[in-house]
């Protein structure tokens, strides 16, 4: 047996002997650049500009005609608001309903300017008057100098940088809300003046200066992949030994599947597998319940190994009966939501998902498999001289010592010059090594004979070619069996003659 799989014209790196059986193995990888380049890829709707004032002194109140000192009464403290309203869309982005989102490099910048006030003695109107924002609720996380804060005083007139880290939707909000306090100190009377007679005001921008951006977004992500083919394998195989209606029973193919990566979000990946045999045209059924889970990583920086082995139980032991020489592959997928739970995208999703088969020269027990050959008659120069018989048998006595745990049989055929079929005789079945857990253990003895009958002898004449086939079988009592370099078969022939022969001597000169 391992000069006939061993020495077939395969590639090493293909055929190997993995645990004392041959194994045929290919491994390769899926392309999932799809479904990352789609969460990598993820655009949150912009937040643009807001406006907002906060009454100051109503300077309308004053009969004067200003300018005039703004008055000790009007040092006190002026509440305002402003809201940022977010767009209908940031919540909903395909492909992921946001909850919330984990921002980078997201800043607020916050502007002021007093309408209807200035200070004196050339002084910035930021000494005398402050800003204290205290936002409201829990939807956004603020962080001022790189600490995290709950509220921030700023002088009027200088602008100043917030920067947001998350924008939480869990509770259903749709927008941030800030509460302001313009607070008046007043030192000296005349150190701010009330240049218009109106209601003085205060003017509020804020600028979103870089846009939206996010390291993470939490939500419920509905992504399907469609389906994608691999470049088939070329599966070399036994082809070169097996006919056309053998049953080629490899027991159990394996196929690991192994990703790596750091997606945040379960996926379910079904593998798609078939086999042909392009001269027969036929093709194998698929796999059942190939399906593979993958679990999310929990963070970005932990990236998680999921592997998953399909093998009989999900049908790969159909593949082969067909003899292919392609295997064909595909895939697709699609995210799972679990119990509603939340999952990650990231900025930075990375996801590898390798294979590798093996398919070892384990059989099962409906393997067949016919070994054949065709040898010229090598009796056609002795044949003139013989006779038509009338008692004479002649047998091929077969003494055969079996150490592949295999059943065998020999066929022997008689051809014609018009490859018609003159007679068949057979051996008796060639019992199959002793084995242990499909594996040989020791070598069975056989004897059996191959007879030629009287008018098989005659028809020896006639007999331009022997087709020769071995007929190999699966052992019954056992589920499967490995066949192993090792196994040998070794066959002693010797020869039995019963009764007299008939000789036409009158041809004798020549």
């Amino acid at each position: 047996m391992d000069s006939i799989i061993g020495g077939m014209n395969v590639d090493p790196s293909v055929l190997t002997v993995k645990d004392g059986i041959y194994v045929f193995g290919y491994s390769g990888n899926f392309n999932l650049t799809k479904m990352t380049d789609k969460f990598n890829t993820v655009k949150l709707a912009n937040l643009g500009n807001v406006n907002a004032s906060v009454d100051l002194f109503d300077g309308r109140l004053i009969p004067l005609d200003p300018p005039f000192p703004l008055p000790k009464t009007a040092e006190k403290t002026y509440p305002g608001t402003v809201v940022i309203d977010l767009p209908a869309g940031f919540g909903s982005v395909d492909p992921i309903d946001v909850d919330s989102v984990i921002l980078k490099n997201t800043f607020l910048k916050i502007s002021t300017n007093c309408v209807g006030l200035v200070a004196s003695n050339n002084k910035p109107i930021g000494d005398y008057i402050t800003a204290t924002f205290t936002p409201k609720g829990t939807a956004a996380e603020y962080y001022v100098n790189g600490q995290k804060s709950s509220q921030w005083t700023i002088r009027l007139g200088e602008p100043f940088t917030v920067e947001i880290h998350k924008i939480d939707l869990t509770g259903g909000a749709s927008q941030l809300g800030m509460d302001i306090n313009m607070n008046i100190q007043i030192p000296n009377l005349g150190d701010i003046m009330v240049t218009e007679k109106i209601k003085t005001y205060v003017e509020v921008l804020l600028e979103f200066t870089n846009g939206i951006d996010y390291n993470l977004v939490w939500g419920k992500v509905n992504y399907t992949m469609d389906k994608s083919d691999i470049d088939p394998i070329r599966f070399e195989g036994l082809g070169d030994i097996i006919s056309q209606n053998d049953v080629l029973s490899i027991y159990n193919p394996k196929i690991t599947l192994k990703t790596v990566g750091n997606v945040g979000v379960p996926f379910d990946l079904n593998l798609f597998m078939s086999a042909t045999n392009s001269k027969t045209g036929q093709t194998s059924p698929g796999l059942t319940d190939a399906t593979f889970h993958m679990k999310a990583a929990s963070n970005p920086q932990s990236p998680i190994t999921n592997t998953k082995t399909i093998d009989r139980t999900n049908g790969t032991d159909g593949l082969f009966k067909i003899n292919p020489d392609i295997i064909n592959m595909g895939y697709d997928g699609h995210t799972v939501i679990e119990n509603g739970k939340n999952h990650f995208i990231s900025k930075n999703s990375q996801l590898s998902l390798d294979y590798n088969m093996e398919i070892p020269l384990q059989f099962g027990n409906d393997l067949k498999i016919s070994v054949d050959t065709t040898l010229e008659n090598p009796f056609k120069d002795n044949l003139d001289i013989l006779d038509n018989q009338e008692n004479m048998s002649v047998a091929l006595n077969l003494n055969v010592e079996n150490k592949i745990p295999l059943n065998m049989q020999i066929k022997l055929e008689a051809l014609d010059t018009n490859n018609n079929s003159l007679f068949i005789v057979q051996t008796d079945t060639i019992k199959a090594a002793n084995t242990t857990n499909g594996l040989s253990t020791s070598a069975a003895l056989t004897t059996t004979d191959i007879l030629l009958s009287p008018d098989k002898i005659n028809k020896l004449k006639d007999t331009k070619m022997f087709g020769v086939s071995f007929i190999v079988t699966s052992k019954q009592d056992e589920q499967s069996i490995s066949v192993q370099p090792t196994d040998y078969i070794t066959i002693k022939i010797g020869g039995k003659i019963n009764g007299g022969i008939i000789l036409d001597l009158s041809n004798k000169s020549k």
